[in-house]
């Protein structure tokens, strides 16, 4: 009997936890490898992380330059994140945010807490999101759904985009006293 893929196991995601992550730098090429296969079979190639995103990140200072051209945990960690983030915030916004999960390793945060709640969060909201899809979908719905979702998914980026737009203008006003 042939099994039959649903939607929400087409949209499972496990991120590899701190402890997870390999505890040795990696050369581009090994990055690449560890990251890409987490996200090709679900989402496909627009997903996929290049060489040249890695390096444009690390020039903006979004993840920390390589050592001797090996990437260690923390941008391992990060890149997992910006994988989940680019395709809904452009470079300069996924910085920012970037900069305001340093903001609150600052307060004591270590990177290695804040990254997992990441991940387990994103997942717990992914199987919600997608359990809630399926057991109030009826095919005749699906158009309406879709809408919900769209319209939900823009709700969360603007809620997020909002907040990244009142940090800036509290760092601004900091700035001036």
């Amino acid at each position: 009997m042939e099994q039959r893929e649903t939607m929400h196991d087409s949209t499972r995601l496990h991120l590899p936890r701190w402890d997870e992550l390999p505890d040795i730098s990696l050369y581009m090429d090994q990055v690449l490898s560890l990251i890409n296969p987490h996200f090709q079979d679900t989402y496909g190639d627009s997903y996929l992380l290049t060489s040249t995103m890695v390096n444009n990140y690390v020039k903006l200072g979004v993840i920390p330059p390589p050592i001797k051209r090996r990437y260690g945990k923390e941008a391992i960690s990060r890149l997992f994140v910006i994988v989940t983030l680019k395709s809904i915030f452009n470079v300069q916004e996924i910085a920012e945010l970037i900069s305001a999960i340093d903001d609150d390793n600052s307060l004591g945060y270590e990177i290695s807490e804040s990254y997992d709640l990441y991940c387990s969060t994103l997942e717990a909201a992914i199987d919600a999101t997608c359990a809630d899809s399926i057991s109030h979908t009826k095919p005749a719905q699906d158009y309406f759904r879709v809408i919900e979702d769209v319209a939900t998914a823009a709700a969360y980026q603007l809620i997020v985009k909002r907040r990244l737009k009142l940090r800036r203008e509290r760092k601004e006003e900091k700035k001036k006293v």
